[in-house]
């Protein structure tokens, strides 16, 4: 039959498209390569999930639909593909319908869940008059049994999500099913570097040679279930992750399988051992710290599962895992990195390793010397202590760094012998990374103690170290310390100059901590400077930041003065109040600033209200919550 078919069409000129090709690739490879040899004219448009591999096919990979970004107009929106395509689907469903400015965020989050994949997007559209975009939305975690709706007169493979996944998934072979299912122990995608160790370890009898994993891998991006990304610049690392929609299938096909277990163990242990590696690299300045955070924030869903897993079933991997795992977040994630000690802390107690008490108290001094001075104290004594009896020099290093620098809860001679302890520890050829540590520790024991001719040449040495060993964190921080150091000196317009410098550096950056600090630290700076109408404008962009960075206690002082320089003496007192309060609850001691802030809106309040009205006032302040203090703060009166 076939070369009948070739000896007719040999003397003409004509093109011939053939569709989904994928359910009988090897024949149609054969019947494609039979015509073209005997037809001089002829021309072949293939559709397919793959290549069929001929020597003489030119290849059009087709895409997924333009997804939107972030702020675009209504009319830019329309002009990319999943959208127009969604808001016409959903209009052959309701020709009323109309896509709205207030829905184009829930479309957006639609086409972008859906991989700008026009299938599924026709499949969602049928659920809008039901459900509306927004319901759409927030139901596509069960996208699977949510998107069943299609066109009856279509083929039965694309009536619904899942039958287009399980014909596809019906075409893989044995190895292509194998790493499909496999890839949904992996979170945010991976690498071959972290994805190799895991999916060819599982067991035995099902492992997967390098290269026929690497061919399976292969296979699985050609006929689009697996994206990359990546690779563009020296360095670089790809990276490969199943699409959202495969992604659902491959879960509960892993959830089915005998291996899911042993798989995600494989990936725990996997994910501990990259974190790790790399975290050790930066301590030893073979890495600068900032790409450190580089190479771990793409994996960061990777270290939440597998620390999800050790958690459950392996504690002391669970303990392990928090040092390299909290580097990987960084400072401006501070409530996850709250949640991830105080999920841990119950574990310390029961593991009878030292190595790994002493890593966990040293981090937790760390973080909570940030926000919790008496936790900080602590943890940071009994770092001291591990170390100590480890003869781990740096950990005992880094853990009198902590304890030097704490506020209200060690004395200051015990801070200076910390310090000198610390100069006797440290070696020249440490690196910047480490020796930075009592750089930092003699800048805020000397901010604490008052030493203003002192503080800003400490600082400084903080900040040459810190950009030595490229740490982003310590930078900012460092920056944002010696902007402070000016007001302490008593310079506010300096102190004005250098807050507004870092408030434009990092207004449009990711730096949240960075910024969100610096505009308390303006806040204060302005209100020394006599200008109450720049500080309310400060006030009101930065204490909404404050819950995410914990800095509402500190945010609160420097709100009870606004309300005194504004003539509010009742919403001054309260505010003091409320301070006092979360003072006391914590432990804490305000910096310089912040306690010259509170004592002045108190000494206000207290001439403006008398003694009798301010204690009242005090007092009732002290039961204020957040939203209230935001209420009374940044009210217009004093009516509160």
């Amino acid at each position: 039959m076939l070369p009948a078919l070739a000896a007719a069409a040999a003397p003409l000129s004509l093109l011939l498209a053939l569709d989904n090709a994928e359910a009988h690739a090897p024949e149609v490879a054969a019947v494609v390569q039979a015509l073209l040899a005997a037809c001089a004219g002829l021309h072949i448009v293939v559709t397919s999930q793959h290549a069929l591999g001929l020597r003489a096919e030119h290849l059009f990979r087709l895409g997924p639909l333009a997804l939107p970004v972030a702020d675009m107009s209504m009319a830019q929106a329309l002009g990319c593909g999943a959208i127009a395509l969604l808001a016409q689907r959903v209009q052959q469903h309701d020709m009323a319908f109309e896509l709205r400015e207030q829905d184009l965020a829930a479309a957006a989050s639609i086409c972008s869940a859906l991989d700008g994949n026009a299938l599924a997007i026709e499949l969602a559209a049928a659920r809008v008059l039901l459900l509306g975009l927004p319901g759409v939305a927030a139901a596509l975690d069960q996208r699977l049994l949510l998107l069943s709706r299609g066109s009856l007169d279509g083929p039965a493979r694309q009536r619904s999500l899942r039958a287009a996944l399980e014909w596809s998934h019906g075409l893989l072979s044995s190895d292509e099913q194998t790493v499909f299912r496999r890839l949904a122990v992996f979170a945010g995608g991976c690498t071959l570097m972290l994805m190799l160790p895991v999916l060819q370890s599982v067991s035995a009898t099902s492992d997967l040679p390098h290269w026929r994993l690497i061919d399976a891998l292969d296979a699985l991006v050609e006929r689009s279930l697996v994206a990359f990304s990546g690779g563009q610049h020296d360095g670089d690392a790809l990276r490969y992750r199943l699409l959202e929609s495969p992604l659902a299938l491959a879960r509960e096909m892993l959830a089915a399988s005998a291996e899911e277990a042993q798989l995600r163990q494989c990936h725990a242990l996997a994910t501990f051992k990259h974190f790790s590696a790399a975290f050790e690299r930066q301590q030893d300045a073979r890495m600068r710290a900032e790409e450190l955070i580089a190479l771990l924030e793409p994996d960061l869903d990777n270290g939440r599962a597998a620390m999800a897993w050790a958690l459950r079933w392996q504690p002391d991997l669970a303990l392990a895992l928090v040092r390299p795992l909290y580097h990987g977040l960084t400072v401006n994630r501070y409530p996850e990195a709250l949640l991830l000690f105080e999920r841990t802390e119950a574990l310390v107690a029961n593991c009878a390793d030292p190595a790994l008490q002493l890593n966990w108290a040293l981090i937790a001094a760390i973080f909570y010397g940030m926000r919790h001075s008496a936790r900080a104290h602590h943890w940071a004594l009994r770092a001291t202590e591990l170390a100590r009896q480890l003869g781990d020099t740096r950990s005992l290093y880094r853990s009198l760094g902590v304890l030097a620098q704490l506020r209200g809860v060690v004395s200051l001679n015990e801070q200076r012998a910390a310090l000198a302890e610390m100069a006797e520890l440290e070696h020249e050829d440490w690196p910047a990374g480490t020796r930075m540590n009592r750089a930092q520790a003699q800048a805020l024991f000397a901010y604490h103690a008052g030493d203003v001719a002192g503080i800003e040449p400490l600082l400084r040495r903080w900040l040459l170290l810190a950009q030595e060993a490229g740490a982003p964190s310590d930078i900012s921080a460092a920056q944002t310390n010696l902007a402070d150091a000016a007001l302490v000196r008593g310079d506010a317009a300096e102190a004005v100059r250098l807050n507004r410098e870092l408030e434009a550096r990092w207004s449009n950056s990711r730096r949240v901590r960075s910024l969100a600090t610096v505009r308390l630290n303006l806040c204060s700076a302005l209100l020394a400077h006599g200008d109450c109408v720049a500080a309310r404008g400060v006030a009101e962009a930065g204490w909404p930041m404050a819950a995410s960075q914990a800095l509402q206690l500190f945010w609160t002082a420097t709100l009870a003065l606004l309300a005194a320089r504004e003539g509010r003496s009742r919403a001054a007192a309260l505010l003091a109040g409320c301070c006092e309060s979360r003072m006391s609850a914590v432990g804490e001691v305000l910096e310089s600033n912040e306690a010259r802030s509170l004592a002045q809106a108190r000494e206000f309040a207290l001439l403006a209200l008398g003694p009798t009205a301010f204690e009242a006032a005090r007092a009732e302040g002290a039961l204020l919550g957040d939203a209230q203090v935001g209420q009374v703060a940044l009210a217009q009166d004093d009516s509160c």
